[in-house]
């Protein structure tokens, strides 16, 4: 057998390896309507993905961000398991990738917290040898340092 090309193959969550979409914009919303009391369009929703959640409420809306966060955080954390999606073959990818002797990481701007509750639900949690989350990192993206 031939060693594998790479000993390490590292993946972003949200929209990579889990569908996290639908629940991003819905928590979104749902902080938007409670704190403020309207919705924001979809698509500047979309855009803010990627992004550490209180930089994109900071740069939104500064002198409600820190509410906004917070609400969007218990909301997303009561509604992760309803609105997660899976993708089709991922849990088979990662298995394969561990059983050629790959290591597998997951690099995301999520919360520990959230990054993990995501991964045990949709059952790659024991796939994965190395979380970084948003609190292991200084600069976050989309800084490209």
């Amino acid at each position: 057998m031939t060693s594998p090309r790479w000993s390490t193959a590292v993946f972003d969550l949200d929209g990579t390896l889990a569908d996290t979409i639908n629940l991003i914009v819905e928590s979104y919303q749902y902080a938007f309507r409670t704190v403020i009391g309207r919705e924001e369009d979809p698509d500047v929703i979309r855009s803010w993905i990627g992004r550490p959640l209180i930089g994109a409420f900071r740069d939104h809306s500064p002198e409600h961000a820190d509410e906004l966060y917070a609400t969007y955080l218990q909301w997303n954390a009561d509604n992760t398991e309803r609105l997660i999606r899976d993708y089709d073959g991922v849990v088979a990818v990662l298995a394969d990738l561990r059983s050629a002797g790959i290591a597998v990481g997951v690099a995301t701007s999520k919360r520990r917290e959230s990054a993990r509750q995501a991964m045990d639900i949709l059952g790659i949690s024991e796939h994965v040898e190395v979380l970084v989350a948003m609190e292991d990192t200084e600069r976050h993206k989309p800084d490209p340092t």
